[in-house]
């Protein structure tokens, strides 16, 4: 429904990778799409407006250079309730960017995940705590990074912050390697759903995250007269 055809020859750069899109909820017809690689794009009632990358914004670039374009990874963007543009750039210093209900651009520091490859989904929770999904990577990047802002949502030098990329222990004390965090939400009574390439899990007591790493899993019963048990979609990419 958007006029992709044409928005090569008016930024003069590739319109590929494109990960996501939402929708600004104070203006319905304003979306953004995100490209891993080539920054971000906005439209308006069906019509391309404009191309955000390290030229012109506070995207930036994960290769510095001459071919510094190709490299302006946003695998999300997500609106806030009051219009502002979330943005994770990730692999750079700066991960998390902003683009305010104003036109202004503001840049997050969260010294735990600078650089970090694959920073990907983000969610507000009902406290307006940031969640992050730590995709996939080396040196233990998969993972879950949570920051509670204070009542200062663009100044991070108050917030505190959490990334967990060990491994995830339930309450049973078993163990898991995780390969890929996949994705994230909240449900209706502010419990976090983490869905991994091992299985699920919750995290009920979110508070309790920033103090350890333990991540329980729901236990259904067999039934079968054997008195055994088993995790919720246990050892499944969910």
């Amino acid at each position: 429904n958007f006029p992709e055809d044409t928005i090569k020859k008016v930024t003069g750069y590739n319109y590929v990778n494109i990960c996501s899109v939402d929708e600004d909820p104070t203006e319905p017809g304003h979306y953004f799409a995100s490209s891993f690689g080539y920054g971000i794009y906005e439209f308006r009632n069906g019509e391309f407006i404009k191309h955000y990358n390290d030229a012109n914004s506070m995207i930036e670039s994960a290769a510095p250079g001459r071919y510094s374009y190709a490299y302006c990874r946003v695998p999300t963007v997500k609106f806030d309730n009051e219009g502002n543009l979330w943005c994770i750039n990730t692999g750079v210093k700066d991960i998390v960017k902003v683009l305010k209900k104003n036109g202004e651009w503001v840049s997050l520091n969260y010294d735990k995940i600078e650089y970090k490859p694959t920073m990907v989904k983000p969610l507000f929770d009902s406290r307006g705590w940031l969640w992050i999904t730590s995709l996939q990577g080396w040196e233990g990047d998969p993972g879950i990074f949570c920051a509670k802002p204070n009542n200062t949502l663009f100044d991070t030098s108050d917030d505190e912050t959490k990334l967990w990329t060990d491994k995830f222990t339930n309450q049973d004390g078993v163990s898991y390697d995780i390969y890929q965090v996949y994705s994230l939400c909240e449900d209706l009574d502010g419990y976090i759903w983490i869905g991994t390439n091992t299985g699920l899990f919750l995290i009920d007591n979110p508070e309790e995250f920033f103090s350890h790493g333990t991540f329980k899993q729901i236990i259904v019963p067999r039934n079968d007269g054997t008195g055994l048990a088993d995790y919720l979609m246990g050892c499944l990419y969910i």
